[in-house]
């Protein structure tokens, strides 16, 4: 770093690390694996050697005595590598970034027409990184808070194939108006994820609360825009708390209304984090819906698990052990600014050097507040995360020690933002804007970049095989089901 004008050369750092992951997103759709090895780096020999030995390393295996050919590449990609312009405040509704996809035509690495799709609720950015770096053309997101939109106008919004990023409140909106404007004729949208907020069907809301919550009717929402799109298929995320039994009616008219738009919607899945290679306890539910013109196919859904407990594996040997969430707490890059966490006052500095490391709860300090004398819950606020595990789920309020077990395993004081997005399988290179809280709030609110990748690629032979063979859908034994 040089050692005058700091600050630019910081702004300029970021943008260009923020222009190679678009790039790499790029070349990766077309096949290609990318490692980034900088001028600084390469005049350095031990650092260059082992960038390359790291570059190299299985392509041996993969490629067996063939050598490598590696694909094409299109012209617009020399632009595309090229464009380093900031992307700064843009108006509501505008297009982040003028362009026609990269490349013209992706689909999944293959010449064809491209993949597309919409993301609504679309937070930070979460579900559409997911789905950029599945193979997907992300064409519209819909986010109504302002930090969240920021950070996804700083993130996804870059380069060639830049989604059209309307700020604004989703019942506002004119869905089958959007749909003539970003969907010409012969154009079709193959996607739509979302998830609508979760507070409304939150387990942590007490009694009745949430039944009349304003934010549950935004699912139906959600739904004029599946009616306007007409996506082959769509994949909506919520919390477990959806299925309790004071939510059945409005899960009944959601059904009701995809049978009635011509969508098959599958019994709601829950997804646990873990048993997909994610290093975080997180259960959440899926609802698919598939368009009746895809026919009958033969699909399993959701896709089988690759990674499980102990217990499980000795059923199910061929899965790999749970990860735990050790490498999330690695340092971060001196210029990284989500690398901060909250202040505590000296009273809970103490408190936490009582704690002992690597999982110790709160009991374990000596201290005892008043609200917890009468009962034994919530035991996990103030406790540290135990790295050696698959971390605690990440929620609005994960950088809030006072709200879970979100204290760091060995330091005395909360996770970092950067240590939580990365529990969440963001890259180092995805910045949070808004602030500590409202960063906290994103990483909390999205779906597991991970996570929604492995779904979404799951999903990509529905969109490129058409119907053809009378099958059915295979569902999973177990599902969760709060209707008949």
């Amino acid at each position: 770093m040089p050692a005058s004008n700091v600050e630019f050369w910081k702004t300029k750092f970021r943008r260009n690390e923020r222009r190679d992951q678009a790039a790499a997103r790029a070349l990766g759709q077309l096949g290609w694996r990318v490692h980034v090895i900088w001028e600084c780096e390469a005049a350095k020999n031990d650092v260059l050697k082992a960038k390359l030995a790291k570059a190299f390393t299985g392509l041996e295996d993969e490629a067996g005595s063939e050598t490598l050919e590696p694909p094409s590449l299109p012209q617009a990609l020399d632009k595309q590598s090229s464009n380093g312009r900031d992307q700064e405040k843009q108006p509501r509704g505008v297009q982040c970034a003028e362009g026609e996809p990269l490349g013209g035509s992706l689909r999944n690495g293959r010449n064809g027409p491209p993949l597309n799709c919409v993301d609504l609720f679309a937070g930070a950015g979460g579900f559409s990184l997911a789905a950029q770096e599945a193979g997907l053309v992300v064409k519209l997101a819909v986010e109504h808070n302002k930090h969240a939109a920021a950070t996804y106008r700083r993130n996804i919004c870059v380069g060639e194939s830049s989604p059209r990023l309307i700020e604004d409140d989703i019942r506002t909106l004119a869905p089958n108006k959007l749909r003539a404007e970003l969907f010409p004729e012969g154009t079709e949208c193959g996607v739509l994820l979302g998830g609508p907020p979760c507070q409304g069907f939150s387990t942590h809301r007490l009694n009745d609360a949430g039944v009349a919550d304003t934010r549950n009717d935004l699912i139906h929402v959600y739904f004029d825009f599946v009616k306007a799109f007409s996506p082959k298929l769509f994949l909506m995320e919520n919390v477990p708390g959806m299925l309790w039994k004071r939510h059945e009616e409005a899960l009944k008219r959601f059904y009701a209304e995809g049978k009635e738009a011509g969508y098959r919607v599958l019994d709601p899945v829950i997804v646990d984090a873990r048993d997909y290679g994610l290093p975080q306890r997180r259960k959440r539910v899926f609802i698919l819906g598939l368009s009746e013109a895809l026919g009958d196919v033969q699909f399993v859904w959701p896709p089988a698990p690759t990674h499980g407990s102990e217990v499980t594996r000795r059923s199910n040997p061929d899965l790999l052990p749970w990860l735990s969430c050790a490498a999330a707490f690695g340092p971060a890059d001196e210029r990284d600014i989500n690398d901060v966490h909250m202040m505590h006052s000296q009273v809970l500095i103490d408190a936490f050097a009582q704690t002992p490391a690597n999982g110790g709860s709160r009991q374990d300090s000596g201290r005892l507040l008043d609200c917890h004398r009468d009962h034994d819950g919530h035991k996990d606020v103030y406790g540290r995360i135990d790295p050696s595990k698959p971390a605690p789920t990440m929620t609005t309020a994960c950088i809030n020690p006072s709200k879970g077990r979100f204290v760091h395993p060995t330091l005395n004081h909360g996770i970092t933002v950067r240590q939580a997005a990365r529990i969440q399988t963001f890259p180092d290179t995805f910045e949070f804007e808004g602030g500590l809280m409202a960063a906290g709030e994103q990483v909390g609110n999205a779906v597991p970049v991970a996570l929604g990748k492995t779904l979404i690629q799951h999903l990509l032979p529905l969109l490129e095989d058409h119907p053809g063979t009378a099958a059915t859908v295979s569902e999973p034994v177990s599902r969760a089901l709060v209707f008949a």
